[in-house]
């Protein structure tokens, strides 16, 4: 992908599906810090605005620990979010009124023992659940499938066998081969199964890596502030020290060590 200053655009498969694939990623609790180790997503929502009934700053009290969310060394543990998958956590549902469709049987997980990606009670409509919502989105943006999209980009899309292959905790076989989707997948399901079936949920399989990416760094390269620019690539790069990960492999939970101590890397290693 090339890109100048000026023609950037966001696609439509990257608003509308690719980028999505964070809602399977979301868990139906967090540990925010030490006096919050149970944060529920509806708590979390009104915290952030939604229906308006956030303050104007943050309570002091829900600082964010991120070590909570980032292995940061000192024998903390972060809780790692939930795998890139075709299940949706049971907190992301009733997130809208007056949507409806007949595909309440999709993403519905089933998980004997944990509570996190749930069925909904069985009287409970389809019309609040956010993967209908992302669907009909995708279906009035008029989003290709799945399979074209692998196609354009080169890449070998999944088989009819992979797309109803069960994932281990829900069965959507049923509903896929009922409105053809084995066939013609809509791309934000096809995403999260390609990263099912193909990265075992570790990451995005080749579909959505390629849209994902590609739209990011191409983002950066039009930004002539970004540290991609060329006015910038070749005098900038991260120097905050590193002592468990090959120096040139600069991750999150490095910056995240540095913040919370500067010197840490003059510490013995633990």
């Amino acid at each position: 992908m090339t890109s100048r200053p000026g023609d950037f655009r966001i696609p439509i498969e990257f608003s509308g599906a690719a980028f999505r694939f964070g809602h399977s990623m979301v868990r139906n609790e967090y540990e925010i810090n030490g006096n919050h180790r149970d944060a529920t997503l509806k708590m979390l929502l009104r915290l952030t605005g939604f229906g308006g009934e956030a303050g104007p700053s943050l309570p002091a009290e829900w600082k964010i620990d991120w070590t909570k969310f980032f292995e940061a060394g000192g024998g903390m543990t972060a809780r790692k979010s939930n795998p890139i998958d075709t299940l949706i956590a049971g907190g992301l549902y009733e997130l809208s009124k007056g949507t409806k469709a007949d595909l309440k049987g999709l993403f519905v997980a089933t998980m004997p023992g944990e509570s996190a990606r749930c069925n909904p009670p069985a009287a409970k409509a389809a019309e609040d659940d956010l993967p209908v919502i992302n669907l009909l989105r995708g279906a009035r943006m008029e989003l290709p499938s799945g399979q074209a999209v692998a196609k354009a980009l080169g890449v070998e899309p999944l088989t009819k066998d992979e797309i109803i292959k069960d994932n281990p905790h829900r069965s959507h076989k049923e509903t896929l081969i009922k409105y053809g989707f084995h066939k013609e997948t809509p791309l934000w399901y096809y995403i999260l199964k390609e990263a099912e079936v193909r990265e075992r949920g570790c990451r995005l399989g080749p579909t959505g890596s390629k849209i994902v990416g590609d739209v990011i760094i191409s983002a950066l390269l039009t930004d002539p502030n970004s540290y991609l620019s060329p006015k910038t690539s070749e005098a900038w790069k991260p120097t905050l020290p590193d002592r468990f990960h090959d120096p040139e492999l600069f991750e999150m939970s490095d910056l995240v060590r540095f913040s919370i101590n500067p010197d840490w890397d003059k510490e013995p290693c633990l």
